[in-house]
């Protein structure tokens, strides 16, 4: 075996180059910027929820975000110029803070998906929800919609003489202090 030259040369300086091949493409190098994926997002909300999102969105180390309008946003998914679009349709900010206290109040977001591209848009789902996700959380515990929405909340639960009164106690005094935190 060691008489063998090219028997050494496969055996052990093959699997060194493979090695040094893939480190080289999956290691970070300073100063290098990664490939970002190509997402549009459509606001036809502006309130200052969408806003928020929209910024989070576009610092996100992997995404590529951008602002559109709808007409662009479906002409860059279909031409495959971009993965995905979001669309945060008017109304998305209170909608999304009532979602938290009725289940009839969900906002209906529109997301176009390039479907050649299943692995990208599989990540840019699960990065959309949780932006999504954790900037509705902190609208509705610290932003001036959240708290609009909780005392319109405690209003009606106030009004509803249909709730037994130990709910109603409970209720209020959930929604009194989401208002008061």
């Amino acid at each position: 075996f060691f008489r063998d030259k090219r028997a050494l040369v496969l055996s052990f300086g093959a699997p060194i180059a493979i090695g040094a091949f893939f480190g080289f493409i999956f290691t970070d190098r300073p100063g290098a910027e990664r490939a970002r994926i190509p997402v549009r997002v459509v606001d036809l909300d502006r309130s200052d929820l969408s806003r928020r999102l929209l910024a989070r969105l576009q610092q996100d180390a992997q995404l590529g975000c951008v602002e559109a309008t709808l007409a662009e946003a479906e002409g860059q998914v279909r031409g495959g110029r971009a993965a995905a679009a979001l669309v945060l349709p008017a109304g998305f900010g209170a909608a999304a803070c009532r979602a938290f206290f009725r289940p009839e109040a969900k906002p209906e977001l529109r997301l176009l998906l390039d479907p050649s591209r299943a692995m990208e848009t599989g990540l840019v789902e699960g990065l959309l929800t949780q932006a999504a996700m954790e900037e509705v959380g902190q609208e509705v515990f610290r932003g001036p919609t959240g708290r609009a929405v909780a005392r319109e909340t405690l209003d009606e639960v106030r009004r509803n003489r249909d709730l037994e009164p130990d709910r109603r106690a409970a209720l209020d005094k959930l929604l009194s202090g989401v208002d008061e935190l």
